[in-house]
């Protein structure tokens, strides 16, 4: 069986700070336009760059937040992810390079400090978080893991035992 999952961010959470720092950016600006006319009564020039400025980094912030998507698959060819705008590209890691797997539970919080894209240096983890719940966790050699988040462990646990049993931690 071969294995295919789309994972969005889609947090609650994140909608009402999201909301949040959109009602706080505006009522700053809001004040500034405000104090602005009180003073002189018209509209400072360099309010407009600044609200420009706002708008625009706001904006690709919420465009790079609502693209980002973790694509990951399982076929005789390996395990595939591609997390774009950050891996564009679609990557492979092979059967052969993996020296174990498991899924297990993730706490993204607690154990890499958030979702996105998560490099822990020290213990050499690459972990890829869209939220809590399970992850799969493939070491490779030299002793590096990489850690994906999933919304389906049952079936990527069908798919890795098909395709590389021998090699599944229990």
């Amino acid at each position: 069986m071969e294995f295919s999952e789309e994972q969005k961010f889609r947090n609650t959470l994140m909608y009402i700070m999201l909301g949040a720092s959109l009602l706080v950016m505006l009522g700053g600006l809001g004040f500034a336009i405000l104090h602005s006319i009180q003073e002189s009564n018209t509209v400072a020039p360099e309010l407009y760059y600044a609200i420009s400025i706002s708008v625009f980094a706001f904006g690709l912030a919420m465009y790079i937040i609502f693209r980002i998507t973790l694509y990951t698959s399982v076929d005789s060819g390996g395990f595939h992810y591609r997390y774009p705008p950050l891996i564009s590209r679609k990557r492979t890691v092979y059967f052969e390079q993996m020296v174990h797997w498991r899924v297990r539970p993730l706490k993204s919080i607690g154990e890499f400090g958030g979702y996105g894209h998560r490099r822990m240096l020290f213990t050499k983890k690459t972990a890829i978080v869209m939220g809590s719940g399970d992850a799969i966790e493939l070491e490779l050699e030299k002793g590096r893991k990489l850690i994906f988040s999933t919304a389906k462990p049952e079936a990527l646990k069908e798919s890795m035992r098909k395709y590389a049993a021998g090699k599944e931690i229990v």
